[in-house]
């Protein structure tokens, strides 16, 4: 018996107890205690208003009792609120006996008659008996101390509250368990009786409404009993098929023929294999159906055959699921003849047995030379990944495929993809089919070839653009220091000439104005130059590194109508030079085109280094341009492409008209070795 079914079942029924006997215990209670009331008033023993009091204390505590009892199922408080009118009734009985002046002994008894009945009617556990204890003897004992009256000491006293108190626990304890073993045999017998509902039903379902037919013939083939689905496959009811003759129902298939036959060899005791007949279409089934029977005899007292018992099953979807696999074998015959692909058949672990004419023609082999053993087949290095396969169609029943080689007979290899499976479950017979990949690994090969080609121009043109790069740089180098050293050097020296020859003609002298506007000139074209080479050659690229030369750079070019912003979330180390010099390029270029050309409100720089990549990109929400249609005419965008290439890195360019312009630079971080850091 299950403990979860009783740890139910016990508290509903301890509830169910309690709230039909305590309107009972409540009203007994209450009648005796309006006796009494009524007594004691008409001897003049009490006033009216306390017998008032007195009776409307039990009425209270008796309404209470009944609106527990009333709910059904019990309510779960129905226990606690017990417990209160008991110790209610009880404080209220010993109060007025008190009231009277009665005899210690007599309240004594009073609460000993309250406490003894409500544990044997209630079946207080253990707990709940201290508590009842504790709330009435606990509370009359402290405050009227009734030592003296009863003749007891204080030691004594305690001494019989503890006597008490265990033989109320005792009492309440022992209804209890008598509860429990109530429960306990009420559940045992509900189990019985639910075992032996559902045994009868498993028997009425299995006789009455099994899917296979049930069935009972004399020895001419009339039924004398059907259960419910061989009658609906008659169109009948099982009462009106008693009397059927078995051979109405069948179809002129030539397999009912041996019907009679069947009936003789069991009528003369002898064993019958299973039989399949085919019955005509009923109310279940338009079409033909095939019936699966076994029958046996039934004797009379005597031991004389008097007529058949059996049973019949629906088999034609099976019928039909063989009659598919022979379809499908003829197929895959057909397959196998066709020669599209090789087929192989052989034992697990064992030879090749048979193989269509496509394999022998792959391999070099002859039908004469069958069976082949598969290791005069398969390369040595190949026979560990043979072991395995079979291992796997062992535990799955097939494998994937894969790929092998097999040797011809001519010594060369042949490359192959194969698979296989069981011919049927727990066979040991194995089909396999076979591709030729000589073709496909030859291509394979070429295309391997034209990739590795590939990768070699790839590797010249990034050569190519990293020599070009470096040229380039060093001619910027080049260029900027003769322009700063020499030309800038020579054009101050004529302006400091030019100012020599003003001074001396002064400044009334005809002239003048025209060499000191010629000063001024030359100074502007000496600042222009030297911002040119300062542009060449970078200076505080090589001298901060790349996040303060971009902030250097984005500080030059802002202005008030468009500001460029920076943004290095985190710091950047020394790189390489040629990337670092390669990444303030391309975002000069970038940021320089967005400046001229795109009329952009906002230029933003995004500079991060993560996971060994360095990302830069810019972007400013300006007129946008066609990326397409500018590719071959723009040669800023040629010339960060070309940096890129340079680097290794990868340069994507997005924008739309009227949607702004994105430029994203990614390529590997390298840090700059110690003995080539600035």
């Amino acid at each position: 018996m299950r403990s979860d079914t009783l740890d139910v079942a016990l508290p509903a029924a301890h509830r169910r107890l309690i709230a039909v006997r305590l309107p009972l215990f409540c009203g007994c209670w209450c009648a005796a205690t309006i006796l009494w009331v009524t007594v004691a008033l008409l001897e003049s023993e009490i006033t009216l208003l306390s017998a008032l009091l007195v009776c409307g204390w039990q009425g209270f505590l008796f309404v209470v009792t009944l609106l527990l009892a009333r709910r059904e199922p019990p309510s779960p408080y129905v226990q606690s609120g017990a417990v209160g009118v008991c110790i209610g009734m009880a404080l209220g009985g010993a109060a007025f006996c008190t009231h009277q002046g009665a005899d210690a002994a007599i309240v004594a008894m009073l609460l000993y008659a309250v406490l003894a009945t409500s544990s044997i009617l209630f079946a207080w556990r253990g707990p709940v008996s201290l508590l009842l204890f504790s709330g009435t003897w606990g509370v009359w004992l402290l405050v009227t101390q009734p030592w003296s009256e009863l003749g007891l000491t204080p030691t004594l006293g305690a001494a019989g509250a503890v006597i008490g108190a265990g033989m109320f626990m005792a009492i309440g304890e022992s209804a209890f368990r008598n509860l429990r073993a109530s429960v306990l045999h009420d559940i045992g017998q509900s189990a019985q009786a639910a075992a032996l509902e559902a045994s009868h039903a498993s028997y009425r379902d299995l006789a009455e409404k099994a899917s296979d037919l049930i069935w009972t013939t004399d020895l001419e083939w009339k039924l004398t009993y059907v259960n419910e689905i061989a009658a609906r496959h008659l169109g009948m009811t099982p009462t009106a098929a008693v009397g059927f003759p078995v051979h109405a129902a069948l179809s002129p298939h030539p397999a009912n023929t041996h019907l009679d036959r069947f009936l003789h060899e069991i009528a003369a005791g002898r064993p019958v294999p299973t039989g399949r007949l085919e019955v005509r279409p009923g109310p279940l089934h338009a079409e033909p159906r095939w019936l699966e029977i076994s029958a046996s005899p039934i004797h009379d007292a005597s031991g004389q055959v008097v007529g058949l018992r059996g049973m019949g099953r629906d088999v034609t979807d099976r019928i039909h699921a063989e009659q598919r696999r022979r379809d499908r074998e003829a197929r895959f015959r057909r397959l196998a003849e066709s020669n599209i692909i090789g087929v192989i058949f052989g034992e697990l672990g064992g030879d090749l047995t048979d193989a269509n004419d496509a394999f022998l023609q792959m391999t070099g082999r002859t039908r004469a030379e069958l069976p082949l053993a598969w290791g005069s087949l398969t390369p040595p290095e190949w026979r560990d990944t043979d072991r395995r396969v079979l291992e796997e169609m062992v535990k799955h029943g097939s494998c994937h495929p894969y790929e092998k080689e097999y040797v011809h007979k001519d010594g060369h290899r042949v490359p192959v993809l194969l698979g296989g499976a069981l011919v049927t479950e727990n066979s040991k017979l194995v089909v396999g089919f076979v591709l030729d990949l000589t073709a496909s690994k030859r291509a394979e090969r070429a295309v391997a070839g034209s990739l590795e080609a590939l990768r070699a121009s790839e590797d010249k043109l990034r050569r190519l653009a990293h020599g070009q790069a470096a040229i380039r740089e060093e001619e910027r180098k080049r260029l900027s220091l003769d322009l700063h050293d020499d030309v800038c050097q020579e054009l101050v020296g004529i302006g400091i000439l030019i100012e020599a020859a003003r001074c001396r003609l002064g400044a009334d002298a005809a002239g003048y104005a025209e060499l000191e506007r010629a000063v001024g000139y030359m100074n502007e074209v000496v600042e222009h130059l030297r911002g040119l080479a300062r542009e060449l050659r970078p200076l505080p690229l090589h001298e901060l590194g790349l996040e303060d030369a971009l902030r250097s750079l984005a500080s030059g070019i802002s202005s008030t109508t468009t500001p460029v912003e920076v943004d290095v979330p985190t710091p950047i180390p020394r790189l390489a030079e040629d990337i670092e010099v390669g990444i303030y390029r391309i975002a000069h270029e970038a940021i320089g085109n967005a400046v001229r050309h795109a009329d952009a409100r906002t230029i933003t720089l995004h500079l991060r280094g993560t996971n060994g990549r360095l990302r830069l990109q810019v972007e400013d929400d300006g007129r946008g341009f066609d990326v397409h249609g500018s590719r071959g005419t723009a040669i800023g965008l040629s010339s960060m492409e070309e940096r890129a290439i340079a680097l290794g890195g990868q340069l994507a360019v997005r924008s739309e008209p009227g949607q702004g312009t994105e430029v994203i630079f990614t390529c590997d971080l390298e840090l700059r070795k110690p003995a080539s850091a600035a």
